[in-house]
């Protein structure tokens, strides 16, 4: 199958998934467990959300944002207690924004809108993981953290194949 026939087939998904999701709404302090079927993770607040995918050993989010500045900005996600990764070259696709740095993206008319694809071992274990954006300074060296999903853990089901 070719990059855009994937890229197609993933946004129908998408675009089904925002329409017809069953998620019960997160309270506070709520952890969302995720196991074997896609879940959306939204933001805190009204930024966006994170469709969250689980697929084998692999875990692939899709990351919509808007109302955003025209200011420069990276998506991490954070596991807690192991750190987690930066999206970024080789696992990020964008749709939506400007990529002008190798994990810096610059919003198109306020949305940043991505895909990435992660190894399940990143979240598998963590007691808690979170999709966070991060805005850079004027310099494009510091990161301070403005938002980011409300949180969600794992959980591995075994499989009879």
């Amino acid at each position: 199958m070719t990059r855009p026939a994937i890229m197609v087939m993933l946004l129908l998904v998408v675009l089904g998934l925002f329409a017809g999701c069953d998620n019960k709404p997160q309270q506070a302090g709520d952890i969302l467990t995720i196991s074997v079927e896609p879940r959306v993770v939204p933001f805190e607040g009204t930024l966006g959300r994170a469709v969250v995918i689980p697929e084998d050993n692999l875990v692939h989010f899709l990351v919509s944002l808007q109302g955003l500045e025209r200011q420069p900005y990276t998506l991490a996600l954070a596991t807690v207690p192991t750190g987690g990764v930066t999206f970024g070259p080789g696992n990020l696709w964008l749709y939506t924004g400007k990529l002008i740095e190798s994990t810096t993206i610059r919003p198109t008319n306020g949305r940043i809108s991505i895909w990435t694809i992660q190894p399940l071992r990143i979240v598998e274990g963590a007691k808690e993981a979170r999709v966070v954006l991060y805005q850079l300074d004027k310099d494009g060296k510091q990161l301070t953290p403005i938002a980011s999903t409300l949180p969600f853990t794992f959980k591995t089901v075994q499989t009879g194949h």
